[in-house]
């Protein structure tokens, strides 16, 4: 019996680690192709302008990689970096996704399973922010959308998921 509870609790760990890796999947399977501005009318870049993009990056960017993803695809996903040879600092993904009537359970189940999940309060309907690597991801909630921006530090990234979540 003992076995099999230790085999039940190292399932748990493991699907949680899974459901993760599954989420941080789907949203870098959305990159690629080429863009030509921040304001692009094609899924989630058009939720940023070139401003709010050059601000967060400190200078220029490199047009920004979308996904091949038809418009009003369930995951729309675009990153930016900084301009290659200029000052400016890192990069910032943004991942808008709709759970249509389970935005709310999705936003819930993401927390839960996000080790050290940081509250963040007056954004949305909820958000979190976490360690993804050396920078920060912020979670938020609007209705039946989930808005994620993965970014250099939590202010940066809380102010793009407060612009974003402006226009959602």
């Amino acid at each position: 019996m003992v076995e099999w509870v230790g085999n039940v609790a190292g399932s748990f760990r493991v699907a949680r680690v899974c459901a993760v890796l599954l989420g941080s999947l789907l949203a870098l399977a959305g990159c690629g192709g080429d863009g030509d501005s921040a304001g692009s009318s094609e899924g989630a870049c058009a939720y940023l302008k070139k401003g709010e993009v050059e601000n967060a990056l400190g200078g220029p960017f490199a047009p920004p990689k979308r996904n091949e993803s038809p418009s009003g695809s369930a995951v729309q996903v675009c990153s930016w970096y900084a301009d290659a040879g200029k000052e400016g600092r890192g990069f910032i993904q943004l991942t808008v996704s709709r759970f249509p009537g389970k935005g709310r359970r999705q936003f819930d189940n993401q927390r839960k399973i996000t080790p050290r999940a940081k509250v963040i309060s007056g954004v949305g309907e909820g958000a979190f922010a976490s360690r993804f690597g050396s920078n920060t991801k912020v979670t938020t909630l609007k209705g039946d959308r989930l808005v994620e921006v993965l970014s250099v530090d939590q202010p940066t990234a809380t102010k793009l998921a407060k612009a974003v979540l402006d226009k959602v």
